[in-house]
């Protein structure tokens, strides 16, 4: 007999007429891929160091929760009218994964907790579980968190958010992460809903919902916001369950002061009841345990708000740690005083105020969390002075730069020494404001728009007329920074040069050398060493593979050669190399017109055939550049563009070398080709120009100091910052408020 089982979605068995014990051994699923363990790696990472800078993870405390079903919408019974139900206490000392796997939450959890309350810990200690739980089994998702901070767009949905933060923070490719979330192999940590815009964060509860309705929904999801801000949205999460943080027991707070070795601070923060109230807050507590010490007590008893008492605790803890001694007593007696600086000078303490000051006020101002030195922006320069003398420096920079970089070019077709110099001034001059305008405008509209801009200032001054809006609102010229690109071509370091490319030559110039062939020797050495870092370039692995094979085949006949010349002084490659080249010159400028006629002509086949091969490397930045995947280092970026611009230079040298000694001047195209290899090393530069005026205004005006990395990494010692790879954030929302409040 034959029976249907109506069971869809689930895994299905049918036993008929079965005698005997079934087992049921579950399917052995395949390893991750190299991209799921990559990303598995930098989640764990990035949970571990997040913990270890948290400052109440110094003892851990399992926080007393409280389940909430009130304050989300179960799917499953939507319909159904049963009133509120009543919040129910879990046992003391469950862990957040218990909770997590319980059969009425089912990987469906909403975060809950007042300011300081311990959330975001929470969900990395949620993180640090789900994690260790992927390692182990495969078949469980990979726990991704994100930050909802940098949801921005309402009519972004939020599956095309999560691939685009994805690929940001983690480096995932577009197609991949797409493929992930369709295939429910991640699993969402979403931190921070109440640090989305105010008037965003009803839109993003709403495309929360429409991901958990849609087909590509992921198995399961965890949220984390404020209580109060979420209790006033319209709409409910459609989660499964909801916890919220507590307010820590006096037994926890006595229980956590005698792990820290102050069990004396209790009876100091008993009797007052305000600072007793404070401190159930984990983050309160141990910013209390670290700056007790400085807390101005009788403004404390004088303080009738939160909102004072609040700024007093972390006034006191800005002097405890700016105080804090940051190395060991037999290092600071060598005169070592941070890990950072080592025996350099430190920021001073209105420094190091001023710059945090600055730092906390443009995060809020981009409603942002984290901070990556190469998304600074120039839109982030409030006042128009400061604008102006941003505009102006990059249009002076770029002027200078492109007009140098073009006469160059051009000097080769310079007739007599005598105008070499008014050349380059005419030069200079001409290609440079015409190439800085270009550069510092980058449009039409907006080069229109900057050449009316005086008249119609002096006009709307003349007649007491106000500034159009469109001039007032996109005048000075401001355009983004893009420092996230990388060359997609490999770019070998000095070290695989000389491995693979200089030392596989070395027997073959001892050969020439001992056969007195040393005028042949450097065509051939360069011939082989242009085609073998040119094949590296370009990863032709396979070429590359060959040529460096038949290199070590005719090294080994080569050594058998000239074993017993070994110790010849051409035997140096470098020497070989360096004297045949200025030998041939000997010959060309020393030789008789037959011999200089023997070199044009070689010259006439030869320079071209360099030319050409050349001449499309520097469109290597054009087309095979991409950007950066992870910043996983400050100022990595910045590195990154400095590469591509050095790959650029040393083409452009090799270039006009050729163009010098060859005389392809005779040729009219090279004069466009001189113009447009100009034109891309500028345009190469350009984002690392716009860097560099941008932070010389923000040094100048003291925002910013000028090696910001380390002062980051400094702040990072002093703790108030917390960095993963190369982004960087307060310890606490809280704390950069508090930052963002200060004058400057």
């Amino acid at each position: 007999m034959s029976r249907r089982y109506e069971n869809e979605g689930r895994d299905q068995f049918n036993f008929e007429n079965v005698q005997g014990n079934v087992i049921l051994e579950r399917e052995q699923h395949e390893k991750r891929s190299r991209s799921e363990s990559i990303l598995l790696r930098a989640v764990a990472d990035e949970v571990t160091s997040r913990l270890s800078q948290s400052l109440h993870n110094a003892v851990l405390i399992n926080l007393d929760k409280q389940i909430q079903p009130q304050q989300v919408r179960n799917p499953l019974s939507a319909e159904i009218k049963i009133g509120a139900l009543p919040s129910q206490p879990l046992p003391p000392g469950t862990e957040i994964l218990e909770v997590f796997e319980r059969s009425d939450i089912s990987g469906r959890l909403l975060i809950l907790g007042d300011p300081g309350a311990g959330k975001t810990t929470t969900l990395l200690d949620l993180a640090k579980g789900l994690v260790e739980r992927a390692i182990a089994d495969s078949a469980n998702p990979i726990p991704v968190i994100f930050a909802l901070s940098s949801w921005k767009d309402p009519k972004q949905e939020m599956k095309d958010w999560l691939i685009a933060e994805l690929k940001s923070k983690y480096g995932v490719r577009i197609d991949i992460g797409k493929k992930w979330i369709e295939d429910k192999q991640l699993l969402p940590l979403l931190d921070g809903l109440d640090e989305v815009k105010p008037e965003h964060q009803e839109s993003c509860v709403n495309a929360i919902n429409r991901l958990l309705q849609s087909e590509d929904r992921p198995s399961d999801l965890v949220v984390c916001s404020r209580r109060e801000e979420y209790e006033t949205y319209e709409t409910r999460l459609q989660l499964n369950g909801a916890i919220c943080l507590q307010d820590l027991t006096n037994e926890q707070i006595q229980g956590y002061l005698r792990e820290v070795n102050q069990s004396e601070l209790w009876q100091m923060v008993q009797p007052d009841a305000a600072l007793l109230e404070l401190v159930r807050k984990p983050l309160f507590l141990s910013i209390t345990v670290l700056s007790y010490g400085a807390i101005a007590l009788e403004q404390w008893q004088r303080s009738t708000s939160t909102e004072l008492r609040l700024k007093l605790l972390f006034d006191a803890y800005w002097e405890s740690m700016i105080i804090r001694q940051l190395v060991e007593p037999r290092l600071s007696d060598q005169g070592v005083q941070s890990q950072t600086y080592w025996k350099a000078k430190p920021p001073n303490r209105a420094q190091t105020r001023r710059w945090l000051a600055y730092l906390a006020k443009q995060l809020q101002q981009e409603s942002q969390i984290e901070f990556l030195i190469e998304e600074i922006q120039p839109q982030d320069l409030s006042k128009k002075l400061h604008q102006w003398q941003y505009w102006l420096l990059l249009f002076s920079i770029t002027s200078l730069y492109t007009g140098l970089i073009i006469t160059i070019n051009f000097l080769p077709y310079f007739k007599t020494p005598s105008s070499l110099g008014a050349s380059l001034i005419r030069g200079i001059l001409t290609f440079g404001l015409f190439g800085g305008f270009i550069s510092s405008t980058e449009s039409k509209a907006d080069g229109v728009r900057l050449l009316l801009f005086p008249f119609l200032a002096f006009f709307c001054l003349l007649f007491k007329r106000r500034l159009p809006e469109e001039f007032r609102k996109y005048v000075p010229i401001l355009h983004d920074i893009n420092l996230l690109f990388k060359l997609r071509v490999a770019v070998p370091s000095i070290q695989t040069v000389m491995q693979d490319c200089i030392e596989p030559l070395r027997m073959q110039s001892i050969l020439f050398s001992n056969l007195f062939f040393i005028p042949l020797a450097p065509l051939i050495v360069l011939i082989h060493g242009v085609l073998i870092v040119a094949s590296y370039c370009l990863r032709l692995n396979r070429l590359n593979r060959i040529l460096r094979v038949n290199l070590r085949k005719v090294t080994h006949v080569s050594v058998l050669l000239v074993k017993e010349n070994y110790d010849s002084l051409y035997s140096h490659h470098l020497f070989l190399i360096g004297g045949a080249i200025g030998y041939i010159r000997l010959l060309r400028l020393k030789g008789q017109p037959w011999l200089n006629v023997l070199f044009d002509l070689v010259g006439l086949f030869i320079a071209p055939l360099f030319f050409f091969l050349l001449f499309p490397l520097h469109l290597i930045p054009l087309f095979f550049s991409q950007q950066i995947d992870k910043i996983n280092t400050p100022n990595q970026g910045l590195h990154e563009g400095v590469k591509i611009a050095l790959f650029v230079a040393v083409l452009q040298s090799i270039y006009l070398y050729l163009l010098l000694n060859f005389r392809l001047v005779i040729f009219p195209w090279t004069h466009a080709a001189s113009v447009m290899i100009g034109f891309i090393l500028t345009w190469v530069c350009l984002p690392l120009i716009k860097h560099l005026a941008l932070r010389l205004v923000l040094w100048y005006n003291q925002f910013s100091p000028w090696d910001y990395a380390r002062f980051l990494n400094y702040a990072t010692e002093r703790l108030f910052l917390q960095r993963v790879g190369g982004r960087y954030r307060f310890i606490h929302k809280l704390l950069q408020d508090h930052f963002a409040e200060m004058e400057l």
